[in-house]
C-alpha cells in the first residue's frame, strides 16, 4: 500500500513540474472541469477560463454579455 501511495505523488509531482502548454498537450484530461482545481494553478485555470468562448454572443466575455 505504501508503494501505491508513492507512485501516485511522483506521478502529481511530475504532472505539476511540467509547463502548462505541454501539460495541456500530454494530459488533455486535465481541463476537465472537475479536477482541473487539482492539477493548475490558479492563474493557470483563470487564463484558460478566459480563452473560452461564450454561448450567447460567440466570443470570450467571460459570461458577462447581455445577450
Amino acid at each position: 500500500m505504501e508503494a501505491r501511495g508513492e507512485y501516485r505523488d511522483k506521478g502529481v509531482e511530475e504532472v505539476c513540474r511540467t509547463p502548462f502548454a505541454e501539460r495541456i498537450a500530454r494530459w488533455p484530461w486535465i481541463l476537465d472541469k472537475r479536477i482541473r482545481r487539482r492539477y493548475l494553478t490558479k492563474d493557470e485555470e483563470e487564463a484558460y477560463l478566459a480563452q473560452l468562448v461564450c454561448l450567447k454572443c460567440g466570443k470570450p466575455c467571460g459570461g458577462s454579455c447581455e445577450s
